[in-house]
């Protein structure tokens, strides 16, 4: 089913872009946008949006378990504004957020509860991705590139940001 997005809603198709849909529910993100539908590779039907809830205006997971049809949301960690979601291939329930204070979380039950990893990283979290079977979590932020293998207590720094002149 492939999603598009643009300062529009997100929508989805079920017949390859000939006709398109509402996917996501009324939400609100701070660029009044949602960049990327985050699609789970374990289980396809199981989609991730952040943004914001229109009533509470609080900041919100939102994930669906049946392709877009319907959707739950989830608070994050009080104060935090979603800047990337990365979803773990292996597990449809563990979803991976950074945030604008450059925290890095872990949900394993699809939102319902979050586990910091932030620990030992510096400021200014730019990016998060997993590695093909989501054994490594890499993190890039102001000051270089960060990863965590998953049977690892912390991050550890594996490059620098260059020096700038």
């Amino acid at each position: 089913i492939p999603y598009a997005t643009s300062f529009a809603p997100t929508s989805r198709s079920a017949d390859g872009g000939t006709t398109w849909q509402p996917a996501v529910p009324r939400i609100q993100t701070p660029r009044q946008a949602i960049d990327d539908p985050i699609i789970s590779r374990a289980d396809p039907k199981v989609v991730y949006v952040s943004g914001r809830d229109p009533e509470s205006f609080a900041h919100v997971l939102y994930r669906s378990t049946d392709g877009g049809q319907t959707w739950e949301g989830n608070a994050v960690p009080e104060g935090e504004l979603v800047w990337e979601v990365a979803a773990d291939p292996r597990f449809a329930r563990t979803v991976y957020i950074a945030t604008t204070r450059g925290d890095v979380y872990r949900s394993r039950d699809g939102g319902a509860t979050w586990t910091s990893l932030t620990g030992n990283l510096p400021p200014g979290v730019q990016e998060i991705a997993l590695n093909h079977d989501g054994s490594i979590l890499h993190v890039a932020t102001d000051r270089g590139m960060w990863e965590r293998k998953m049977s690892a207590p912390r991050m550890r720094a594996v490059g620098r940001a260059a020096s700038r002149p």
